[in-house]
């Protein structure tokens, strides 16, 4: 019972998030933990924890769901993609074209949807209770960065010999890629906290845990995009005057130039080594063989207009790529949305963004952590575009992108405030300040003393 109640309490939610995200991860930490070689999460495993996910999801929720314009409006709007998705299906079943895991993929986007974005937008907790999916996120990328050092030290201390090699270094996650997008999110996490504590030396050592750990990674979309969201974060940034960030900008790239300049001449074998290992010149032009896949995508949503408007379905997609690629992905979030579900579907999943961005932006949230919002999806839209990271469906990347860029963004602009004595109140998209005898009257939208 006393779980049943910490799981219906709101200011829990956040907690629960992270336990969910973990949970997700448990078939991945079980099969890689202990080697070096590289196991993904089959349906089966993925399907239960999603099960799991679902039954605690709903047991939080049950008697929580409240009527408002903004639910309905986004429950409609869910209810006409899937139908439209639906029938697609239905037309390839007809015609013998058909995978029976899009019509579960459907079923999982809904409920993750239903659950982790409409839902969720009727919550309201304290701030400070969501700041520990944050601390989890840390404690288990700092568990990860631990794993990732015990098993790969050897291949660690290769990278700064002379004559380098790329080698697939990714903790315990089934390969690099996976492990750089966990990373990223657990650097946002630790920005949030060193805002928030900006005298805790813990949070700034681990964020050189991380920022080494994805180093190692080679991953060049995860340090690309990483240094994309740090830029972006100095630039919008209020802790330092428009002066000072000349200044730190001037002397940083002064240093850079420098350091380089100087390590080209006298230790040429490094300079070798970032671009043997980190920039790997020869598959860059073809971002890793990234366009021939996304090539795969656009000439399947070519077809005709019912693929270019409703797509294919992402598992008959797939099914494809196996055949001319041997992978089962197309590397952009982007291109997997058309094939999936086509223009209709992007465009759904691009709007869910737009209202989580809206809705932070005109949050009560306080400046500093705004910047981190800006930063964090745009550099999140960049790493879209070679990744293949939030389908909204079930997995760890799906579960992880949803959550990190989806619910917790929303849940913390839902959220209480307290400052000192004072409390704020969200209602209706009004505020209510109870700390004096102001009243916000939504419908009238007057003021009354």
């Amino acid at each position: 019972m006393k779980i049943l109640e910490k799981i219906k309490s709101k200011n829990n939610l956040p907690l629960i998030l992270f336990i969910i995200l973990f949970i997700n991860y448990i078939p991945l930490i079980k099969a890689n933990i202990v080697t070096k070689e590289s196991f993904g999460v089959g349906t089966k495993e993925m399907a239960i924890c999603f099960a799991i996910e679902l039954i605690i999801l709903f047991v939080f929720f049950i008697k929580k769901i409240k009527i408002t314009k903004l639910t309905v409006t986004n429950f409609v709007l869910l209810i006409l993609t899937t139908i439209a998705l639906a029938v697609v299906q239905v037309n390839a079943y007809k015609s013998g074209n058909y995978d029976k895991l899009d019509v579960i993929n459907i079923t999982c986007i809904f409920c993750n949807i239903l659950f982790l974005f409409i839902l969720v937008l009727n919550v309201d907790i304290e701030e400070k209770y969501i700041y520990n999916f944050f601390r989890g996120m840390i404690l288990m990328g700092l568990f990860a960065c631990i794993v990732n050092v015990y098993i790969y030290h050897e291949e660690i201390l290769k990278l700064f010999e002379k004559g380098a090699k790329v080698y697939k270094i990714k903790s315990f996650f089934g390969h690099r890629n996976q492990f750089a997008i966990f990373l990223y999110t657990a650097i946002i996490s630790n920005m949030f906290l060193i805002l928030r504590k900006n005298k805790s030396i813990f949070y700034k050592l681990t964020l050189l845990v991380f920022l080494a750990n994805l180093v190692f990674t080679a991953s060049r979309t995860g340090i690309f995009c990483c240094a994309i969201f740090a830029a972006l974060f100095f630039i919008t940034t209020d802790r330092f005057s428009i002066k000072t960030k000349i200044v730190i900008f001037i002397v940083g790239v002064d240093i850079l130039l420098g350091a380089t300049y100087y390590i080209n001449n006298s230790h040429p074998e490094i300079i070798e080594n970032v671009k043997k290992v980190l920039i790997r010149t020869d598959t860059i032009k073809s971002f890793t063989g990234r366009s021939d896949l996304w090539e795969i995508g656009t000439d399947l949503i070519s077809e005709n207009n019912c693929t270019k408007f409703f797509g294919i379905g992402r598992f008959k997609g797939v099914e494809i790529v196996e055949e001319t690629k041997n992978l089962t992905q197309f590397h952009s979030f982007y291109i997997e949305a058309l094939v999936t579900g086509g223009i209709m579907e992007l465009v759904y999943f691009i709007l869910i963004y737009l209202i989580v961005i809206i809705k932070v932006m005109f949050s009560n949230l306080e400046k500093k952590y705004k910047s981190i919002y800006i930063s964090m999806f745009i550099s999140y839209f960049i790493y879209c575009s070679f990744e293949s990271l939030s389908r909204f469906s079930i997995g760890c990347a799906d579960t992880l992108c949803m959550i990190v860029f989806i619910t917790i963004p929303i849940l913390h602009a839902y959220s209480i405030k307290e400052e000192g004595e004072e409390k704020i109140y969200r209602v209706s998209r009004k505020w209510i300040s109870d700390g004096s005898n102001v009243v916000i009257d939504d419908k009238q939208n007057q003021v009354e003393e």
